[in-house]
């Protein structure tokens, strides 16, 4: 809507059978549209819970290619190259930046699934049973905080895609 009136006040050209409308007038509802439009985005489509659906459905879509990641494994393939595709997944994760609004609990579980992300990849890299149980186990405390976070938030639950809902309550039972 901006982009036009810029384009109508450029090519303004006053016709005398239209007195009412003036370059004056038009800069002014260039003005008053642009302002609107900035308001309604920001007031109305850019909220804090849908940041924090946003936030929330991006590390579970990595947690999910994970998952994939992990079901698609076959005895012949290299330690090496799974635990590349695992390391790529923690840097995902540590890479997504939390809103503002985000409890303290979130970021905590945000470090503790970095963590076990780090764990498992380095157990597949070595393939060692003890530190890939401690990883799988930050990890799902990790998810069990996140879901507990939903269920305390049902604006942001919502929001979020219901395919990582449901694989919230697939791994985590739900809570008394």
């Amino acid at each position: 809507m901006a982009i036009y009136g810029v384009y109508r006040l450029v090519n303004f050209k006053p016709n005398p059978s239209k007195p009412n409308v003036t370059r004056p007038r038009l800069i002014v509802a260039i003005i008053f549209f642009t302002v609107c439009a900035i308001g309604i985005y920001s007031f109305g489509y850019n909220t804090p819970e849908r940041k924090e659906a946003n936030y929330i459905n991006s590390v579970l879509k990595e947690i999910e290619e994970g998952e994939q990641i992990a079901k698609g494994l076959d005895t012949n393939d290299d330690s090496a190259k799974l635990a590349k595709k695992i390391g790529k997944i923690k840097e995902n994760v540590s890479e997504l930046s939390p809103p503002d609004t985000m409890t303290g609990e979130i970021l905590t579980a945000k470090e503790a699934m970095v963590k076990g992300l780090g764990r498992v990849e380095e157990a597949v890299h070595y393939i060692n049973t003890d530190t890939l149980a401690d990883g799988s186990d930050l990890i799902a405390v990790a998810l069990f905080f996140f879901k507990k976070y939903l269920n305390d938030h049902v604006d942001v639950k919502n929001m979020v895609k219901t395919e990582y809902i449901e694989m919230l309550n697939d791994k985590i039972p739900d809570t008394p």
